[in-house]
């Protein structure tokens, strides 16, 4: 392949620097003489300096294009942002990303199986470490959606407890969102695994990030303070499956406007969707209400309106804690 030899062109540009450092250095010089003669000094000086170049040009650089040679050893490496991988063995997905781009990748779609290893990496791509400590990844947008994860002895984070002691995480059921998985990662969008059946606590914790979650429909449960913090989500879709809502599990999500709680739930528990400040529209489906922790609404916006299911205003109004946060209740016309 044709290509320029490199250091012959670096030896050659070295040289005529050199030359170009003399001849500023002689100009300095006369202008500080002020010499009469200064003009045809620096005419002279000039000159020289271009039959220097002159004499260069025609003895180091090609004389044609065709004698340009490449070396392949020094063209740039390109990373693609986006990349689309398939792990057959769990716990191999450092193989298939080099860690030159690691950190250079927004885009991951995953399918096959993954492990507590594996999650380990992707923790730090999306910019947080097993130490929970910043990187550098920039790692955004991510599809889970044909991915099984699968129980594992391995590590993905640990945390330091106030006590002085470590607790360290692992992925202790298959098919499963493990605790404090993505806390406190970059990460903006995410499509979680169809198979996934639960989303333990804090999975989300403070990702500040986030605007958007696919939950899959086989979700029954979501965990304490599962999503709390995530300032910038504004749309969420609690799939029908789910049974039990944790503890603060939408805490402090400021840009929710409205949520829909599905007819199969049976918990909720307190500050569920507490200090949700532009939360206005809670549409309740459950058809049988239960008493609830006054707090569990607390702080949401001051002309919330509640939607229930047909000819349920008065149980609901008769249940502890539904009223309570909300401007009025009303029921849903179909």
């Amino acid at each position: 392949m044709l290509v320029a030899d490199l250091p012959a062109i670096c030896a050659m540009s070295d040289l005529l620097n050199a030359i170009l450092k003399v001849v500023v250095l002689l100009v300095l010089l006369m202008i500080k003489l002020n010499s009469k003669n200064m003009m045809q000094h620096l005419t002279k000086i000039l000159v020289l300096f271009a039959i220097i170049l002159l004499a260069s040009c025609g003895s180091e650089l090609p004389s044609s294009v065709g004698e340009i040679e490449v070396h392949k050893d020094v063209l740039p490496v390109v990373v693609s942002p986006k990349r689309s991988i398939h792990l057959s063995v769990a716990g191999t997905l450092q193989d298939s990303i080099k860690d030159s781009e690691k950190y250079l990748i927004e885009e991951l779609t995953l399918s096959g199986e993954i492990n507590a290893s594996d999650l380990r990496l992707i923790r730090d791509m999306a910019g947080s470490d097993y130490d929970l400590k910043s990187t550098a990844g920039k790692l955004k947008k991510l599809d889970l959606k044909d991915v099984s994860i699968l129980k594992s002895m391995g590590e993905f984070m640990d945390l330091y407890l106030q006590d002085g002691y470590s607790g360290a995480l692992r992925v202790t059921k298959s098919n499963v969102i493990p605790k404090s998985l993505f806390k406190k990662c970059r990460i903006i969008s995410i499509i979680l695994p169809k198979d996934t059946n639960e989303i333990e606590a804090e999975a989300f914790y403070s990702c500040y990030s986030l605007t958007s979650i696919v939950i899959s429909s086989s979700v029954t449960k979501i965990g304490n303070e599962a999503f709390h913090g995530c300032k910038a989500m504004f749309s969420l879709d609690i799939p029908d499956a789910v049974y039990s809502i944790g503890y603060g599990a939408f805490s402090g999500c400021d840009e929710l406007t409205s949520i829909t709680i599905p007819i199969s739930v049976i918990k909720l528990g307190e500050y569920a969707f507490s200090y949700c400040e532009n939360l206005i529209s809670v549409v309740s489906n459950i058809q049988r209400p239960f008493d609830i922790s006054g707090r569990v609404f607390n702080g949401i916006n001051k002309n919330a309106i509640l939607t229930v299911p047909k000819g349920t205003k008065h149980a609901y109004e008769s249940k502890t804690g539904w009223k309570v946060n909300f401007k009025e209740i009303v029921e849903s016309t179909e």
